[in-house]
């Protein structure tokens, strides 16, 4: 009897190897088993989310690869923004120093004509025999380029370039 009880302890050994032998290298044993425990179910959904989770995994490779590729495009913008903004800043300041002289050239000539025309007209008064200082008159609203005035006589006339 001890020898019958033996080989059962023995082949009882031999069955629990073969079977969890069985459990960890076949997959369908494994899952015959665990549908035997109701675990059948359980499994199936993990192996559908481990699936889900692959996909997510890919889309996630795929959205990094094309936050990358927007960061570049980002980068190149900006460096563009700077040279634009400094070809803006080189363009503004030529023009303003063209723009400063055409209005120093413009202010020149202007009171020249003023100038001429005064003494044009101062001369033209000689003739006549009326001696009268000729100047501008600058009042809050108005700006007059000839005035001049004796005790019987005013002169007011605006000079301009045709």
């Amino acid at each position: 009897m001890k020898t019958a009880l033996i080989i059962v302890v023995h082949l009882m050994t031999s069955l629990k190897r073969e079977f969890l032998e069985l459990l960890e290298k076949d997959k369908e044993f494994r899952y015959t088993v665990a549908g035997y425990l109701g675990i059948l179910e359980v499994l199936n959904r993990l192996d559908k989310l481990s699936e889900e989770q692959v996909k997510l995994r890919e889309e996630l490779v795929k959205l990094s690869e094309e936050q990358m590729r927007l960061r570049k495009e980002q980068i190149r913008f900006r460096e563009e923004l700077v040279k634009l903004r400094e070809d803006f800043n080189k363009m503004y300041k030529t023009f303003n120093q063209r723009l400063s002289r055409v209005e120093r050239t413009l202010e020149k000539l202007t009171v020249d004509i003023e100038e001429e025309a005064r003494s044009i007209i101062k001369y033209e008064l000689k003739k006549l025999g009326i001696d009268m200082e000729l100047t501008s008159l600058t009042l809050p609203e108005l700006e007059v380029n000839i005035y001049g005035a004796t005790s019987d006589m005013c002169i007011i006339g605006e000079a301009a370039i045709r």
